[in-house]
């Protein structure tokens, strides 16, 4: 009974000092490549039971645990790409804010030519609020095909695709009031992504007021008379006037020219070679618009004739596919380039003969992407441009998109498996009046954060979960398609928790004992029990964290033979799982 009051008191002691927060983010995080490797590092967290990494895997996340090391080695890394990584630091408690590393590995690549040199990162990235919505430019980078932008989620806590898009420029519709934090990398035409270029920008919803958003100005373009050049737009409702912008490039540095001008028209009296316009519309309670897509004009002070520039001839080779998928779609078009063009403009309609409106602003590659197409047919025409004027028409180009015009109904899932890992399947319903999904999305129970976190997106019907949880693992399969999405539950088998080996009692000076085990994986702490016999009953000793190792003081006659068992626990959420006890084993003092 003494040895177990003693026991008691230093179990309520240990107890009463422990931590009861969860563990501040971890430091000093850094990524570098080792090999066919990439090692993430950070410094340990005091109070951390361990670590949660997260590798993204491109469109889904890789979790990872790690116990009592503060570094984890990526064995299979993304080649040719910026690989991104989340490390947040756990107890019993719950877990920290994440704390971000990347690193960009080229991997073995194979083959000769050299052509997959890296990107650089954009640079000039700034962000701006514009409305109700925050505006992202950056610099132009040689050799982007497109630019990708994240931007961090304090639902999945870590950094989620938003866009993309090949212009120097993106409006994020959704901002959420504080700080917005993003990413933007450049893309290359074979999926080469740079390192990443981060901005922040404080939003307000403001409210209050009654100061209503105003549109940007539509329809603008510019065109050479005489000596200046004449910028026009359409009429903007509630507006009271307008300011026009110049920049010498698409995705320069737009400045003001005009501060107040009443009318749709404004003569740039001194401009430029090369002429980027862009314009705004302000409200009565001065409330400005978002810039307006540009208009591009080129101007040669040129003196004397003879002939000069003409009209270019129409795009050849005009060319759409939808590189998205069914559910995201994305087009892109192409064409051949035009000698004596200075830039694009590409036309859009739902009909092949009539009803083209400009899509975007003029261009200066010979591509453009449609982000937003139609249901159905969508057709594309493209006009060369220089300074004495427009060619005629292309041809057409045309992309069909068709989905489902329902949304799916509930899938049915289910699971079982093993400590090692879980089998998730599920099946679509087939049911009349329900739609076909063209993809899914798997999401998990976290226990030790309580949340609900993404698995894996994928047109699969089945996934396979390697890092399972004791006791029961809850899942939650979303139906996806253009329409709709839907949600099936399932649940697995309860997990057993795995009990430590290698459980081994020695004498440690003359009146102490050390007791060493395996850890297991999955478990948070250990309890160790004693007996005064072999199969005899046992009383709980001790309880210890995440450890392997416990050098504890003994009191006992000499001769006197101790035996010890061992079982590991497991605990989030409120819940608590044990695994088996070990063999026994015993030391004599």
């Amino acid at each position: 009974m003494t040895l177990f009051a003693i026991c008691s008191f230093s179990l309520l002691l240990m107890v009463a000092c422990k931590k009861n927060n969860p563990p501040s983010a971890p430091t000093g995080v850094t990524s570098f490549v080792s090999g066919s490797t990439i090692v993430i590092s950070w410094d340990h967290v005091k109070y951390a039971d361990y670590y949660r990494v997260y590798a993204d895997r491109g469109g889904h996340n890789d979790l990872y645990y790690v116990y009592s090391t503060s570094s984890y080695t990526d064995t299979s890394p993304r080649e040719g790409k910026t690989n991104e990584y989340q490390v947040y630091a756990c107890n019993e408690n719950g877990s920290s804010s994440p704390s971000y590393t990347s690193c960009y590995f080229e991997g073995s690549g194979g083959g000769s030519g050299g052509s997959s040199s890296t990107l650089p990162a954009p640079t000039g990235v700034s962000a701006e609020v514009s409305g109700s919505r925050i505006y992202i430019t950056w610099n132009s980078v040689t050799n982007a095909s497109y630019y990708r932008i994240r931007k961090f989620s304090s639902s999945t806590g870590h950094m989620d695709e938003i866009g993309t898009t090949s212009d120097t420029y993106y409006y994020d519709s959704s901002p959420h009031t504080g700080k917005n934090y993003y990413w933007v990398t450049s893309v290359s035409n074979n999926g080469t992504e740079s390192s990443y270029a981060s901005v922040e920008c404080q939003y307000s919803n403001g409210g209050g007021g009654g100061s209503s958003t105003i549109s940007a100005p539509t329809g603008v373009s510019a065109e050479v008379s005489g000596s200046r050049v004449c910028v026009t737009w359409n009429s903007v409702s509630n507006a009271s006037y307008y300011k026009v912008y110049r920049a010498s490039s698409s995705s320069g540095s737009y400045s003001m020219i005009e501060s107040s001008t009443s009318n749709t028209y404004y003569y740039d009296a001194s401009p430029n070679t090369y002429n980027y316009y862009k314009v705004t519309a302000v409200n009565s309670s001065g409330t400005e618009s978002e810039k307006s897509d540009y208009a591009y004009c080129y101007y040669s002070n040129g003196g004397g004739g003879g002939g000069g520039t003409t009209i270019p001839d129409a795009p050849t080779g005009v060319y759409a596919e939808n590189i998205g998928s069914t559910m995201v779609p994305e087009i892109k078009i192409t064409w051949n380039s035009v000698s004596n063009a200075t830039s694009y403009k590409v036309y859009k309609s739902t009909s092949p003969n009539s009803g083209y409106t400009q899509h975007g602003s003029s261009i200066t590659s010979t591509y453009c992407y449609d982000h937003s197409p139609s249901q159905g047919k969508n057709y594309y025409k493209v006009k060369a441009v220089n300074s004495a004027g427009e060619s005629s028409y292309s041809s057409y180009a045309v992309v069909n998109i068709n989905s489902n015009d329902v949304e799916p109904c509930p899938p049915t899932v289910s699971a079982s498996g093993t400590s090692n890992s879980i089998s998730v399947s599920w099946i679509a319903s087939t049911s009349s009046g329900c739609g076909r999904p063209t993809s899914y999305e798997v999401h998990k129970y976290n226990p030790i954060n309580s949340s609900w976190e993404q698995l894996t997106t994928t047109s699969s019907t089945s996934y396979t979960d390697r890092s399972p949880h004791p006791g029961v693992n809850r899942y939650i399969v979303k139906a996806i398609n253009n329409y709709g999405e839907a949600l099936g539950y399932g649940n697995s088998n309860s997990i057993t928790l795995p009990k430590p080996t290698s459980f081994t009692a020695q004498k440690y000076g003359s009146d102490q004992v050390k007791l060493t085990w395996s850890k297991v994986n999955q478990a948070t702490g250990y309890q160790i029990f004693w007996s005064t016999s072999a199969y005899g009953d046992y009383y709980i000793w001790e309880q210890v964290e995440n450890v392997n190792t416990l050098i504890k003081y003994l009191p006992g006659a000499s001769g006197t033979t101790t035996y010890f068992k061992i079982r590991a626990i497991w605990q989030a959420d409120g819940l608590f799982e044990y695994s088996d006890f070990s063999s026994w084993t015993s030391v004599t003092f």
